[in-house]
């Protein structure tokens, strides 16, 4: 029981890649001392492909509430020392937790490791951002995880129970991110170390890949997740007050553009003037906002003049 592993498995119709997910947990080099599988309103043929195993997993239905509440409901009927996340289209490497149980056996002050992922492609390409740069081994502290989350998959990831319960649970208000927020609260008082090689496989399909709404969703989640430091003490003697400013500042540029794209215009210019609110005296901020309080045609036309006189005028 010194080293026992709970793996939490959050499912939603996840009938048509979750029995890898449940084999790679199952046969691991180290064994798991349990596999919770939280089903979240699976209308497909997930419960059955579940309860094929028999006693090898716990399962657990709930309505559908989203992915955060469904690790909230694992993590609270988990009973090992350590808990790891597989996600159900995801695949564990046979040594991925005996390497990380003997890393920790070896460093026990850290309390959260992850490791970079290898990518299975089903025949199509990834829009999500920087998911071919990934962490190299080393110590990632609060600072590091507040500039960008450094955990591209959180099937890599395992935590010391104590460690988990103690920080709280998964925000269920956020949509996405809930997981790099999560890391954000273990960062602020906890070491977490990245080791290698990858020890999972993060697929990439149809149903998970990025598009311009995720992405937007996924920025909101952010936003509101890094909100929660802005007058934080802690965090303001981790990473200075101003480093706040300009992350909270940025990711109002970010949505701007996000709701651009989707041709929001009084949510992007709500966003721009966020940002504006934030460094008053930048004026470059203050022509950006007024720059986009014009229409895009127009804008387009501005640009054909101006691109045209400049050629008119180089020699």
């Amino acid at each position: 029981m010194q080293h026992s592993i709970s793996v939490i498995m959050p499912t939603y119709n996840g009938m048509q890649y979750i029995k890898q997910a449940i084999d790679s947990a199952l046969n691991q080099s180290l064994p798991i001392y349990e596999l919770i599988i939280v089903d979240d309103g699976s209308i497909d043929d997930t419960k059955h492909i579940i309860k094929e195993y028999g006693d090898q997993v716990r399962y657990i239905q709930q309505k559908n509430k989203g992915a955060a509440s469904a690790y909230n409901t694992g993590i609270e009927a988990a009973t090992g020392n350590y808990i790891a996340f597989l996600e159900h289209d995801d695949i564990w490497l046979p040594n991925k937790n005996a390497l990380q149980i003997q890393f920790i056996k070896d460093h026990p002050e850290y309390s959260m490791i992850f490791s970079p992922v290898k990518l299975i492609k089903d025949g199509l390409p990834s829009k999500k951002s920087g998911i071919y740069s990934q962490e190299c081994r080393g110590e990632y502290c609060f600072s590091d995880f507040f500039n960008r989350n450094r955990v591209l998959n959180c099937s890599s990831v395992m935590i010391k129970t104590t460690t988990l319960k103690s920080v709280g649970k998964l925000r269920e208000d956020l949509l996405l991110s809930f997981d790099y927020d999560l890391w954000l609260r273990i960062a602020a008082n906890h070491k977490i170390f990245c080791i290698t090689p990858p020890l999972a496989q993060y697929r990439i399909h149809s149903s998970n890949l990025s598009n311009d709404n995720s992405d937007l969703i996924a920025n909101e989640s952010t936003l509101k997740a890094i909100s929660t430091w802005k007058n934080n003490p802690l965090a303001h003697k981790l990473v200075g007050k101003n480093s706040i400013r300009d992350r909270i500042l940025n990711l109002h540029l970010l949505l701007a553009r996000d709701y651009s794209s989707t041709n929001k215009k009084n949510k992007e210019l709500a966003h721009i003037l966020s940002a504006v609110k934030l460094s008053p005296t930048n004026i470059s901020l203050w022509k950006h906002y007024l720059w986009h309080n014009v229409n895009r045609q127009t804008r387009s036309h501005i640009k054909w003049y101006m691109n045209k006189l400049f050629r008119s005028n180089t020699p």
